[in-house]
């Protein structure tokens, strides 16, 4: 059987200050540096990157956007190659509006095109593992 809700929530709460403290010095900041630019006091960083305290849902989405990752990455939620930065956002839209621009039939081949080129880098990937 599974994790309980609870057990896993207590989970993501431990990721979190890891995944806070390894996504800021990837960054190449200090608490400081994090601080001034999430607005979030460098008392505060250090308390969730010890896992003291947890991140308020303003806080979280903050730090996610000064450190451009997913919130979703900082809670454990998804795997580092998952996180969402704001360069793939703009390819998104970028691509978004394109496609807006396009017939259905189109479209449905560029998503044809995508997903069998998602599917040979996998098994490619697999197969070099």
């Amino acid at each position: 059987m599974g994790m309980s809700q609870r057990e896993d929530a207590r989970l993501s709460a431990s990721r979190f200050a890891e995944r806070l403290r390894a996504a800021r010095k990837k960054a190449r900041l200090t608490q400081e540096a994090l601080g001034g630019i999430s607005e979030v006091s460098p008392v505060t960083l250090s308390k969730l990157e010890t896992g003291v305290n947890v991140p308020t849902l303003e806080i979280l989405i903050s730090l996610a956007k000064a450190l451009d990752v997913s919130p979703n990455y900082l809670t454990g939620w998804l795997d580092d190659k998952d996180a969402v930065t704001s360069e793939h956002r703009a390819l998104l839209s970028r691509f978004q509006l394109a496609a807006s621009q396009i017939s259905p039939q189109l479209l449905e081949h560029f998503v044809t095109l995508a997903e069998q080129l998602t599917s040979e880098v996998t098994s490619k990937s697999q197969a070099e593992r």
